[in-house]
């Protein structure tokens, strides 16, 4: 039996999802773990993704080009990382939280050495999303199947997508793909 500490923590939170919490005692005092569901959906949102699973848009790859960054260095970038320009005059479309609409409709043009944060700009899209990951998970506790093998198996469907936010703004229905 593999004692992967990742896998045991999916197959904790797995089980714990079922009743949305874990109960335990350890001498004689009680503990709970509530919202198990959540905690699950970070876990697997926060697994590394090989670089080979990392795909980029046709829209970003132009952008991050047009700041004059390597392409190899975009899998480094994420969430409030900030990225500085290489180059002048590159309009960038910065979104605010869930907004739909950039802060500046008509774009912020950068200066060579201005920065932004890539969350702004750039989104992080799972190809599956990962309620359909949980779901599997779930389904596989419920029928006594939840293995490592398994769990490595959903691990390795996951994908990502680095795309810009107004290409990401412009996905309908993204929770029933």
């Amino acid at each position: 039996m593999n004692n992967n500490p990742l896998f045991k923590i999916i197959k904790t939170l797995t089980i714990g999802s079922l009743n949305e919490k874990i109960n335990t005692t350890y001498k004689g005092n009680s503990y709970n773990l509530k919202n198990c569901h959540y905690l699950l959906g970070q876990t697997l949102r926060q697994i590394e993704i090989p670089k080979e699973r990392v795909l980029v848009s046709d829209n970003a790859l132009k952008l991050w080009n047009q700041l004059g960054l390597s392409i190899n260095d975009i899998n480094n970038y994420t969430w409030k990382d900030k990225i500085i320009t290489n180059n002048d005059n590159v309009i960038v479309y910065e979104y605010v939280g869930a907004s739909k609409t950039p802060k500046d409709k008509d774009g912020r043009r950068l200066k060579k050495g201005e920065s932004f944060e890539y969350r702004s700009v750039f989104h992080d899209e799972h190809i599956i999303p990962i309620i359909v990951i949980i779901n599997k998970l779930k389904e596989l506790a419920i029928n006594n199947g939840l293995t490592d093998d398994k769990i490595q198996e959903l691990i390795d469907k996951i994908y990502i997508c680095k795309l810009t936010k107004k290409e990401d703004r412009n996905i309908f229905n993204k929770y029933n793909r």
